[in-house]
């Protein structure tokens, strides 16, 4: 794959797929979703920080499910930890790969 311009717009996709939803429903953002960041944002270490948390905040807002039952809540924190793995996944970056393994602070 070429390296990004540092103006390149990168787009990760993901899909959260529960597979328990069946017996509790889906929460109410579940499907395909996506998460933008430019290349350059992710050219320093610091850079690469703030996306991951940006990664992270998406991913609990899609898929939230307010304050509901213990299920529910496990549910959206399992579907939560698939995106932001599916969106580092996606994003072949080297520096979100590390952070999400807990390989750097």
């Amino acid at each position: 794959m070429p390296r990004l311009t540092s103006s390149a717009l990168t787009t990760v996709f993901a899909t959260c797929a529960l597979t328990t939803a069946a017996a509790a429903g889906d929460p109410p953002n579940a499907g395909s979703h996506q998460f933008r960041y430019m290349a350059y944002e992710v050219e320093t270490t610091s850079g690469a920080n703030a996306v991951y948390r940006r990664m992270k905040k998406s991913a609990a807002t899609v898929c939230e499910v307010g304050r509901t039952s213990v299920a529910r809540r496990r549910m959206q924190l399992e579907c939560s930890s698939k995106l932001v793995s599916d969106w580092v996944k996606d994003s072949g970056d080297a520096r979100l790969t590390a952070l999400h393994r807990g390989d750097a602070s």
